[in-house]
């Protein structure tokens, strides 16, 4: 899959830096993140799962079409609907595939 980078806006930056940030420094460094930094890693997954679900839902599938559609169960998928999973941008790339939208789309919240 290509991304597009021409349409991207400060807040894609963010949500992808946020994502980097994570999976660099915290999944495979060890580092702890500060309470701040907790509270908004966990605000930032809590939006991306209500994202998902309204673009879920605008294109009337259910969590099992969509987890089938992207070779997924619906438990994982379900994880992230609810801000408990932490996606990789992999992940986010086949879940927007699955919703046929953008990254950008996917990550405008």
């Amino acid at each position: 899959m290509i991304i597009c980078l021409t349409n991207i806006t400060k807040n894609h930056i963010g949500v992808i830096y946020h994502l980097l940030y994570h999976i660099l420094f915290y999944d495979f460094a060890g580092v702890k993140f500060t309470k701040t930094q907790q509270k908004q890693h966990q605000e930032f997954l809590n939006k991306l799962g209500e994202r998902i679900v309204q673009l879920r839902k605008i294109k009337k599938l259910s969590q099992n079409d969509l987890a089938n559609t992207i070779g997924w169960d619906k438990p994982n998928l379900r994880k992230i609907e609810h801000g408990r999973g932490n996606p990789t941008v992999k992940t986010l790339l086949l879940i927007a595939e699955g919703l046929d939208i953008s990254f950008q789309e996917l990550t405008e919240f």
